[in-house]
């Protein structure tokens, strides 16, 4: 069985609080307006992830609600995506990637990582076979076939469909 696999890094997050966690930054206005080009984008050309694997962080839940908020108004329904949220993807290495895809994407055909640098973007590198430049907002889609996402692996086999940066819609 065919399934799709989306990984993308988190919306431009801000700087400006000096004082503020690491995983409490929130967006800043770049990343509010990415956001919601990038969901634009995926649901017209690969359709709405049925799950969303999500980093705990600020910037990531901001970015999936931002994205959300588009899939539900251009659908006139709320969104079918799931979202699971999972403080292992917070800085999670390709393998810890791994493993909260394989435990948390369950059946769904269409799987959505919403994760952070340098973890997604090694994954995407590895999986595309080749190294590749994940700034913020980036998307990657791959095709595999795959019975369950239980037998996903480092080396499988994954056919990259896309690769979208904001910079490339606005």
């Amino acid at each position: 069985m065919t399934k799709q696999l989306i990984l993308m890094r988190h919306a431009k997050s801000d700087w400006g609080a000096a004082d503020l966690a690491d995983h409490d930054r929130s967006l800043n206005p770049r990343g509010q307006a990415a956001a919601p080009l990038m969901a634009r984008w995926l649901a017209a050309h690969h359709g709405v992830p049925e799950v969303v694997l999500c980093s705990t962080a600020t910037r990531t839940r901001q970015t999936l609600e931002k994205m959300q908020a588009v899939w539900d108004t251009e659908r006139q329904e709320p969104s079918s995506s799931e979202a699971q949220f999972s403080a292992d993807l917070y800085l999670a290495t390709p393998e810890t990637i791994l493993r909260v895809l394989r435990a948390g994407a369950g059946q769904a055909d269409s799987v959505m990582v919403l994760a952070h640098n340098p973890g997604i973007e090694m994954l995407a590198a590895t999986f595309s076979q080749r190294m590749v430049t994940f700034p913020t907002a980036t998307v990657a889609v791959f095709e595999i076939e795959l019975e369950n996402w239980s037998q996903l692996r480092s080396d499988s086999v994954l056919r990259r469909i896309a690769f979208k940066r904001p910079t490339e819609l606005s």
